[in-house]
């Protein structure tokens, strides 16, 4: 992204209380900010390790979290 990666869109986003339980992927090819997405409670796929039907499964789950 030109302006922000998704780490930067994953703390602007959990800066808002009310978004701290908001199921957010990250997909990003660089591997090193995996453990950052998971303390900021996001959802890490790798761009070179993922596949469509990955991204759907995760896509599933973040839905099924977002209605608990």
């Amino acid at each position: 992204m030109p302006v922000m990666n998704g780490i930067d869109v994953l703390i602007e986003i959990r800066k808002n209380s009310k978004f701290n339980n908001l199921p957010v992927i990250v997909q990003t090819g660089d591997d090193e900010l995996e453990e950052a997405v998971k303390k900021l409670n996001g959802i890490y796929l790798s761009k070179m390790n993922s596949s469509l039907e990955l991204l759907e499964k995760e896509v599933e789950k973040a839905l099924k979290l977002d209605k608990i």
